[in-house]
């Protein structure tokens, strides 16, 4: 007998005897998944404000003809080369001289390390 045919055998027998000492589960565990669809609340941006200051970002509110200004100035204030923004966001609603990080599934999470700041968006 080879040293790896009786160590298969002696996990068998581990095995055997912890199945008779627990026995068959009678039954599969039922978890309720009663999640919480809606916030039961009218006011979204306020609960995106209470929610994204637990991460101690910023909510900027604005008006969406003046959206690409209020981008350009914040980032300009806060000395941004680097941002990370969605795939989907408007490539003109951030300045052209900044390095965009989009992300993609092909994107290295170690590059995001480079950005200075990460722009989202919400719409309503």
């Amino acid at each position: 007998m080879t040293q790896a045919s009786s160590t298969t055998q002696a996990r068998t027998a581990v095995l055997e005897r912890i199945r008779a000492a627990i026995g068959s589960p009678k039954t599969s565990l039922q978890i309720p998944r009663a999640y919480r669809l809606e916030t039961g609340t009218s006011d979204l941006i306020g609960l995106l404000e209470e929610r994204i200051a637990d991460y101690r970002a910023t909510v900027h509110l604005c008006d969406s003809s003046k959206l690409s200004q209020t981008i350009a100035e914040i980032l300009e204030r806060l000395h941004v080369k680097c941002l990370a923004v969605p795939a989907d966001l408007p490539a003109d609603w951030i300045p052209a001289n900044l390095k965009r990080l989009t992300d993609r599934a092909d994107l290295e999470p170690r590059s995001l390390e480079t950005a200075d700041a990460v722009l989202t968006v919400l719409s309503t």
